[in-house]
C-alpha cells in the first residue's frame, strides 16, 4: 500500500494478462489489451514505466459504475440468485470482477490542475495554509472560466466532464439517466449508458457519446460560484501533505526557489465517483506523466465483484464523533459504514461514556496518557471485540503516540535494565495493537 501525496510503492504483485512477449517499449507496436497493469506500476525490476502507458491513458482497469442505487447486471440463474450491485450513494463505482490487493483500477490524468507555478507566485511565502487553499481554489476556477470562454473540441470534453461528476440541478442532466421517454431502462440500457457516462467522465467520449453531449457545455454558461462548490466538493487536494504543511514550508523557504511539492489541486471526475467509507478498500497515489499529475487507484484489500469501491474523506486517525462532524458539515451526509456502527455501538456503551465523563483533554484535544491507560483497561474488563478495540484506537492515534513518548522518555535515565525494558516491553505490546488498528483501516498506509 502507499498512499498521500508522491507515494510510491514496490511491491511483488499477481500476474497480469499481458503477454509475455509484449512489446510496450515501441510506440508504434499495438498494445495488448490490459487487465491489470500493477506489475507495469509498481514492480522494482521491470523495464516499464508510466511512460509506456501514454497510450492507455485513461486506463480504465476491472470496474463499473453503477447509478440509481443499484445494477442488476445478470438474470436470476437457476437457484433464484441475481447478481445486485448496490452504492452507498446515487453512483458509485463497482468492481467487475473479483479483485486482489495492489491490483491498479484505474489511472486517469487531471482533467484540470493547478499549476504550483502559480499558486507560489501569489501566495508570496506570507499566510496560512487557509489562504494557500483560497488562492489554489482562484487559479483552478479561473482555468476551467478560461476554457468555457474559448470552447474547443478538446476544451468541451473537459468541461462535459466536469460537469459530469455534479448533481446540482443548476447544471442540465447529462443524456445517461436511468429512465428515456419515461420509461425505465432495461439492464442492458442501463449498463450501456453508465459505460457512455463513465467516458464522458474520463474525457475519453467515443464518436456517439460525443454527439450526445457536446451541445451541453457549448451552451451553458457555468458561473464562478458553481464552479468553486464544485471544486471545493470533489476536487483533490494535497492529502496528508495539507496546505497549513504547505504553507509553513513555502513560508520558511521563501527564497528558495524549490517548491518542494508538484502538485496541489486537481480534478479528477472519475474518481469523485467514489463514495466514503471509514474502513475503504482503495487507495490512490499520485505520479506524473508528461509535466501533468495522474493519479492511480489500487487495491488495498480483497474485493469481491459486485462490492463498491471506497475510500475515506478523512484520515483514519480521526475519532469517531470528529468523523461524524466533518462528514456532516462538508459533505451533508451521515456515514453509516461498517467502521462508524461499531464504534457508534461502543461509543454509546456504558463503560465508554464513563470514560469520556473522565476525559481531561489537553490543550491539542488529545487525551492524556492516563485517559489511554483507562481505556485499555476499560476495553479489557468489558470484553470490547479486537475489531471495535482497533477502531477506537485507531481514532485516538495521535494521543497513543504522545503516551508512547511520555512512557518511553524516563527510561532514557533509568539505571536498571530490567525496569528499562518492562518500560520497552509494555510500550511494544500496546503499539503493535495500534499496528493492527492502522491496518484495520486499509488506507491508513500513510499514517501508519
Amino acid at each position: 500500500n502507499a498512499g498521500g501525496v508522491g507515494g510510491d510503492a514496490k511491491a511483488g504483485l499477481s500476474s497480469s494478462t499481458i503477454p509475455q512477449d509484449a512489446d510496450l517499449s515501441s510506440p508504434s507496436s499495438t498494445p495488448p489489451p490490459l487487465d491489470d497493469i500493477s506489475p507495469i506500476l509498481f514492480e522494482a525490476t521491470s523495464s516499464f514505466s508510466i511512460k509506456t502507458l501514454s497510450c492507455h491513458l485513461p486506463f480504465i482497469g476491472p470496474i463499473k459504475l453503477v447509478r440509481g442505487g443499484y445494477d442488476e447486471v445478470s438474470a436470476p440463474d437457476d437457484g433464484g440468485n441475481t447478481d445486485v450491485e448496490t452504492v452507498v450513494h446515487g453512483r458509485g463505482l463497482v468492481a467487475s470482477r473479483d479483485l486482489y490487493p495492489g491490483e491498479c483500477l484505474f489511472v486517469t490524468p487531471a482533467i484540470f490542475s493547478t499549476p504550483v507555478e502559480d499558486v507560489w507566485e501569489r501566495f508570496d511565502g506570507n499566510g496560512n495554509g487557509a489562504r494557500l487553499e483560497q488562492i489554489a481554489d482562484e487559479v483552478l476556477v479561473d482555468k476551467i472560466r478560461a476554457s468555457a470562454e474559448n470552447i474547443q473540441d478538446s476544451s468541451c470534453m473537459l468541461l462535459d466532464a466536469f460537469l459530469a461528476q455534479m448533481s446540482s440541478d443548476e447544471v442540465p442532466s447529462f443524456p445517461c439517466d436511468v429512465s428515456e421517454n419515461g420509461k425505465e431502462l432495461d439492464s442492458h440500457q442501463l449498463e450501456h449508458q453508465n459505460s457512455s457516462f463513465l467516458e464522458i467522465l474520463t474525457a475519453n467520449p467515443s464518436v456517439a457519446t460525443k454527439a450526445k453531449s457536446h451541445a451541453m457545455c457549448s451552451n451553458y454558461n457555468i458561473d464562478r460560484d458553481t464552479i468553486l462548490s464544485n471544486i471545493r466538493r470533489n476536487a483533490f487536494g494535497p492529502d496528508y501533505h495539507n496546505y497549513d504543511k504547505i504553507a509553513l514550508c513555502w513560508s520558511s523557504n521563501k527564497c528558495n526557489k524549490n517548491k518542494f511539492y508538484n502538485r496541489l489541486l486537481g480534478v479528477y471526475p472519475l474518481a469523485a465517483m467514489i463514495n466514503h467509507s471509514c474502513s475503504p478498500n482503495a487507495v490512490r497515489v499520485f505520479s506524473s506523466f508528461e509535466g501533468k499529475e495522474v493519479m492511480i487507484v489500487h487495491a488495498n484489500v480483497i474485493i469481491p465483484k459486485g462490492t463498491e469501491i471506497t475510500w475515506s474523506y478523512l484520515p483514519p486517525s480521526t475519532d469517531f464523533f470528529t468523523r461524524q462532524k466533518l462528514l456532516k458539515d462538508k459533505y451533508s451526509f451521515v456515514c453509516r459504514c461498517a467502521r462508524c456502527l461499531k464504534e457508534k455501538d461502543a461509543t454509546s456503551s456504558v463503560f465508554y461514556q464513563y470514560w469520556l465523563e473522565n476525559w481531561n483533554n489537553r490543550e491539542d484535544g488529545q487525551a492524556t496518557g492516563e485517559q489511554i491507560e483507562k481505556l485499555e483497561h476499560l476495553m479489557s474488563i468489558n470484553c470490547v471485540p479486537n475489531e471495535v478495540q482497533r477502531y477506537l484506537r485507531i481514532g485516538l492515534a495521535k494521543s497513543y503516540m504522545v503516551y508512547f513518548n511520555e512512557v518511553l522518555a524516563p527510561t532514557a535515565t533509568m539505571t536498571c535494565d530490567s525496569a528499562r525494558n518492562d518500560v520497552r516491553r509494555q510500550v511494544l505490546k500496546l503499539s503493535t495493537q495500534l499496528h493492527f488498528s492502522f491496518l484495520s483501516c486499509n488506507n491508513a498506509s500513510t499514517e501508519h
